[in-house]
């Protein structure tokens, strides 16, 4: 695993609980303030972006900010807006609750669609090698046997049944009934349908949201829950993908994960830090949870057919001289990141 740092970030702030699931939330937060010179630098870019798109009439408000933001480009039908001064991307408008809802059916994790190839069996042995990557980071930040974790979007439960495994109580939260179906029998009574029937087993010294955030359509609200449910300098866990990568920064089209509806929500880690900073607490630790090594530019990975394989192997050859000849900086081959904020 690549090392990480640790960080700190000032003291959050409280937000109130409100329902999370499902439930489209309109935020309201007062414009940024330009405070200094990178800061008054990027708010002008952003002005003069912003003015090109409201001339093509195609404004959105920033959720984190509030601040008017252009449409940056349209995959499918929906269209991705990006605020510069919190460098921060995301779909608007979202999709009503019933569109999301039908992305999230029984064949999402088995190859239809959106979702994963097999998520169940194939893909079972890479999802148990990161759970105890992860559980090993957070037993390095203090989490000790017989604590209480929550994982949020535990799917069929895989992290659960690491979590279980090294003595901890841990619980989950999944909205799919199709997921829950293929839980082990050790961890199926231990997976809640929502964040309130989880509430009951509060406090917890951890709650974890492994690639879940981008995927909920009010994650400000659920973040806010989830500080509610944490115990005094518990611990939230996230992996999102992020757009300090060369290409969501240069090539956006050819980035696997702008994917809506099943991503809303786009982060880089300076916008992930902030929002974990505001909503649960100081981030003490990040470090990336993925890094490309030979997909940089990924235009030969939507290939199909006979060629496609050697056009992929071409690519992943000619990628990695160029790594080593232009010795790309560190962040702009970093695909995702997992950061520790512990509760203010």
């Amino acid at each position: 695993m690549d090392r990480g740092r640790v960080v700190h970030a000032p003291r959050g702030e409280r937000h109130p609980a409100r329902r999370v699931r499902r439930v489209l939330v309109r935020h309201r937060r007062p414009r940024s303030v330009c405070r200094d010179s990178q800061h008054r630098h990027e708010c002008a870019a952003s002005a003069g972006e912003a003015s090109r798109a409201r001339s093509r009439g195609m404004m959105a408000a920033c959720p984190l900010c509030g601040a008017a933001c252009p449409h940056r480009f349209t995959r499918g039908e929906f269209r991705i807006f990006r605020c510069a001064p919190c460098d921060f991307e995301f779909v608007h408008p979202i999709p009503p609750p019933e569109a999301l809802e039908a992305t999230y059916g029984g064949e999402y994790f088995q190859g239809a669609g959106h979702g994963y190839g097999d998520y169940f069996e194939a893909e079972r042995a890479v999802t148990l090698r990161k759970a105890a990557q992860r559980l090993d980071r957070l037993e390095r930040l203090g989490l000790r046997r017989g604590a209480r974790l929550l994982d949020v979007g535990c799917a069929s439960g895989v992290f659960l049944e690491a979590a279980v495994e090294r003595g901890l109580d841990a619980r989950g939260v999944e909205p799919s009934a199709a997921a829950v179906a293929h839980a082990r029998a050790s961890v199926r009574d231990r997976i809640h349908d929502t964040l309130e029937a989880a509430a009951a087993h509060a406090p917890y010294q951890a709650i974890t949201f492994w690639d879940v955030l981008e995927h909920l359509p009010s994650f400000i609200d659920t973040l806010a829950v989830a500080r509610s449910l944490l115990a005094p300098h518990g611990w939230v866990g996230v992996v999102v993908p992020v757009i300090d990568n060369a290409n969501a920064r240069f090539f956006p089209t050819t980035w696997d994960q702008y994917k809506p509806p099943e991503h809303l929500w786009y982060f880089s880690r300076r916008s992930l830090r902030a929002v974990l900073s505001k909503h649960i607490g100081p981030v003490r630790f990040e470090e990336p949870a993925w890094i490309r090594r030979a997909r940089l530019f990924d235009v030969a990975w939507p290939a199909r057919g006979r060629l496609a394989a050697a056009a992929r192997a071409l690519e992943a050859a000619v990628t990695s001289a160029a790594l080593v000849a232009l010795r790309l900086p560190r962040a702009l081959r970093i695909d995702s990141m997992a950061m520790y904020a512990e509760r203010a």
